[in-house]
């Protein structure tokens, strides 16, 4: 790492507290504004006793109770000009790991196939974190 990075890194890592405290704020909005939508769940599992950064905003879609799949969420969002995408690929399903163990993953393929990360920047503000649940909100 050559000594100009590192130093991008440092001050990148002075604003971390604040980074969270905006992520978990968006996330909290995100929740509100999702938790009517039919079909919709907005995944924000958070266990006791731990303390998440929320750095990904992931929602579940349920095409029968939604009314769109995955994919036709997605482009919905995307023609709307809103930045999504699919989770990433399972490890075990990525080229460099194909042939290699998986345990216990049944429910990982149903996610997967049903399953978008919305924006998550920490540059979000509220009405944009409206607006883009507006748009889900419109089937």
């Amino acid at each position: 790492m050559s000594n100009v990075t590192a130093a991008i890194g440092c001050g990148q890592l002075e604003l971390l507290d604040k980074y969270i405290i905006a992520k978990r704020k968006n996330s909290e909005l995100y929740n509100e504004q999702l938790k009517d939508i039919n079909g919709i769940e907005f995944i924000s599992y958070e266990p006791e006793g731990c303390y998440s950064n929320k750095w990904f905003y992931t929602i579940y879609i349920d095409k029968e109770e939604y009314g769109l799949t995955r994919d036709e969420l997605i482009e919905k969002l995307i023609s709307q000009n809103i930045q999504v995408r699919p989770v990433w690929k399972l490890n075990h399903q990525q080229m460099k790991y194909t042939g290699y163990q998986s345990y216990k993953i049944e429910n990982a393929y149903e996610i997967y196939d049903s399953a978008i990360n919305i924006p998550c920047s920490v540059n979000l503000k509220s009405h944009d974190i409206e607006y883009i649940s507006e748009i889900i909100r419109q089937k």
